[in-house]
């Protein structure tokens, strides 16, 4: 026979704890996606500096790019024309990107352009054996939640719900 206080309190403590464990594993779980996924940016709009050699303002998203950075402007292939570093003169990781002197023959100075490239967000992490454990962390979190279901449904109904009748001989 269910007891509706014991089984009142136990839908009450399942609900309590599936939603404050939700809330931990969606921001774990963005932090990991962060660390583990490189993003890709099209069509990036940017204007180029008036100047050669001076960076990006405001200067590209990212730690590092992992693919080349195609700049265009229209249908013209500018790539050749700029430096990409990824330290500045203080040691700030970043993508910094220049135009060198063939930019200002081009005409493209001061100009608009589009960027399309695939970068590494600041928190990214190098190593493959940590991102592997960063992703571990989010299935052993959601395994947790449900050893949580399993044990407070073995302390109070589902310990009788799966009792059997004894034979007696």
């Amino acid at each position: 026979m269910t007891n509706l206080n014991v089984d009142g309190k136990m839908v009450f403590t399942i609900f309590v704890g599936l939603i404050i464990t939700a809330v931990f594993i969606g921001s774990i779980a963005d932090s990991v996606f962060l660390q583990t996924n490189t993003i890709s940016l099209t069509n990036l709009s940017a204007t180029v500096p008036a100047a050669a050699n001076t960076t990006f303002s405001p200067q590209l998203p990212g730690r590092q790019n992992t693919t080349v950075i195609t700049i265009l402007n229209g249908s013209q292939d500018f790539t050749n024309n700029f430096t990409v570093n990824t330290t500045n003169a203080q040691g700030v990781q970043g993508i910094f990107l220049f135009p060198t002197e063939d930019a200002s023959t081009e005409n493209i100075l001061g100009g608009a352009v589009n960027l399309t490239f695939t970068y590494q967000d600041s928190g990214f992490l190098q190593d493959s054996g940590a991102r592997s454990i960063s992703n571990l962390i989010v299935i052993i979190s959601a395994l947790a939640m449900v050893v949580f279901v399993i044990v407070v449904l073995w302390q109070t109904s589902l310990k009788e719900l799966l009792a059997l009748p004894r034979r007696r001989d």
